[in-house]
Protein backbone atom coordinates (compact mmCIF):
# COMPACT_ATOMS: atom_id res chain seq x y z
CA UNK A 1 0.00 0.00 0.00
CA UNK A 2 1.67 3.21 -0.66
CA UNK A 3 1.27 6.48 1.81
CA UNK A 4 -2.00 7.66 -0.08
CA UNK A 5 -4.15 4.82 1.19
CA UNK A 6 -3.80 2.94 -2.55
CA UNK A 7 -2.56 -0.74 -3.09
CA UNK A 8 -1.24 -1.48 -6.35
CA UNK A 9 -0.28 -4.50 -8.14
CA UNK A 10 3.09 -5.29 -8.92
CA UNK A 11 4.80 -8.31 -10.66
CA UNK A 12 8.11 -9.19 -9.68
CA UNK A 13 10.71 -11.94 -11.31
CA UNK A 14 12.42 -12.52 -8.28
CA UNK A 15 12.57 -12.52 -3.83
CA UNK A 16 15.26 -12.25 -1.82
CA UNK A 17 14.76 -11.76 1.87
CA UNK A 18 12.53 -8.58 1.74
CA UNK A 19 13.98 -6.89 -2.00
CA UNK A 20 11.77 -8.12 -5.06
CA UNK A 21 12.68 -7.62 -8.37
CA UNK A 22 9.99 -5.48 -10.09
CA UNK A 23 9.45 -6.43 -13.95
CA UNK A 24 6.93 -4.27 -14.87
CA UNK A 25 6.42 -1.24 -16.62
CA UNK A 26 2.41 -0.18 -16.56
CA UNK A 27 3.29 2.99 -14.28
CA UNK A 28 2.03 1.19 -11.35
CA UNK A 29 6.09 0.67 -10.34
CA UNK A 30 6.68 4.30 -9.95
CA UNK A 31 6.97 5.61 -6.43
CA UNK A 32 8.78 8.74 -7.30
CA UNK A 33 5.08 11.17 -6.62
CA UNK A 34 4.14 8.78 -3.63
CA UNK A 35 6.22 6.60 -1.70
CA UNK A 36 5.53 3.36 0.48
CA UNK A 37 6.72 3.41 3.56
CA UNK A 38 8.53 0.64 5.43
CA UNK A 39 5.58 -0.58 7.59
CA UNK A 40 3.15 -0.63 4.88
CA UNK A 41 0.92 -3.69 3.93
CA UNK A 42 2.50 -5.70 1.52
CA UNK A 43 1.07 -9.43 0.59
CA UNK A 44 1.69 -11.76 -2.18
CA UNK A 45 -0.81 -12.69 -4.56
CA UNK A 46 -0.15 -16.39 -5.63
CA UNK A 47 -3.27 -16.70 -8.25
CA UNK A 48 -4.71 -13.01 -9.27
CA UNK A 49 -6.47 -13.47 -12.24
CA UNK A 50 -9.87 -12.68 -14.47
CA UNK A 51 -11.57 -16.53 -14.57
CA UNK A 52 -12.01 -18.20 -18.01
CA UNK A 53 -12.95 -22.03 -16.78
CA UNK A 54 -14.26 -23.35 -14.37
CA UNK A 55 -11.08 -23.85 -12.45
CA UNK A 56 -7.58 -22.72 -11.95
CA UNK A 57 -4.54 -23.81 -9.85
CA UNK A 58 -1.12 -22.59 -8.73
CA UNK A 59 2.02 -24.83 -7.81
CA UNK A 60 4.83 -23.73 -6.10
CA UNK A 61 7.64 -24.68 -4.10
CA UNK A 62 6.80 -25.64 -0.45
CA UNK A 63 8.87 -24.48 2.40
CA UNK A 64 6.78 -24.05 4.68
CA UNK A 65 2.98 -23.35 5.61
CA UNK A 66 1.35 -20.30 5.37
CA UNK A 67 -1.99 -18.69 6.49
CA UNK A 68 -3.55 -17.46 3.57
CA UNK A 69 -6.97 -15.21 2.24
CA UNK A 70 -8.76 -16.45 -0.50
CA UNK A 71 -11.02 -13.83 -2.25
CA UNK A 72 -13.12 -14.30 -5.18
CA UNK A 73 -14.97 -11.18 -6.89
CA UNK A 74 -16.43 -10.68 -10.13
CA UNK A 75 -17.39 -6.71 -11.12
CA UNK A 76 -17.98 -7.76 -14.36
CA UNK A 77 -21.40 -8.33 -16.09
CA UNK A 78 -22.97 -10.72 -13.55
CA UNK A 79 -21.14 -9.33 -10.44
CA UNK A 80 -21.31 -12.21 -7.46
CA UNK A 81 -21.06 -10.97 -3.90
CA UNK A 82 -17.57 -11.22 -2.77
CA UNK A 83 -16.31 -15.26 -1.45
CA UNK A 84 -13.46 -14.40 1.45
CA UNK A 85 -12.25 -17.50 2.79
CA UNK A 86 -9.14 -18.74 6.01
CA UNK A 87 -6.71 -20.90 3.63
CA UNK A 88 -3.30 -22.18 4.06
CA UNK A 89 -0.44 -23.06 1.81
CA UNK A 90 0.90 -26.82 2.78
CA UNK A 91 3.12 -29.48 1.00
CA UNK A 92 0.11 -31.37 0.15
CA UNK A 93 -2.35 -30.66 -2.72
CA UNK A 94 -5.66 -28.71 -1.45
CA UNK A 95 -8.87 -27.77 -3.05
CA UNK A 96 -10.77 -24.79 -2.37
CA UNK A 97 -14.07 -24.56 -3.90
CA UNK A 98 -15.50 -20.90 -4.24
CA UNK A 99 -19.26 -20.36 -3.86
CA UNK A 100 -20.33 -17.84 -6.67
CA UNK A 101 -23.68 -15.35 -4.97
CA UNK A 102 -24.93 -13.21 -7.29
CA UNK A 103 -25.09 -9.60 -6.22
CA UNK A 104 -27.65 -8.48 -8.70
Amino acid sequence: MDNNGFERRLHYSAWSGVTFTVDTTDGNEDFNSVNADDGNDVYITYLDQEATAAQHSYQAPYSSPRTLAALVRNGGQAPIKQFIAEWSFASTGQTLNAIRTTDL
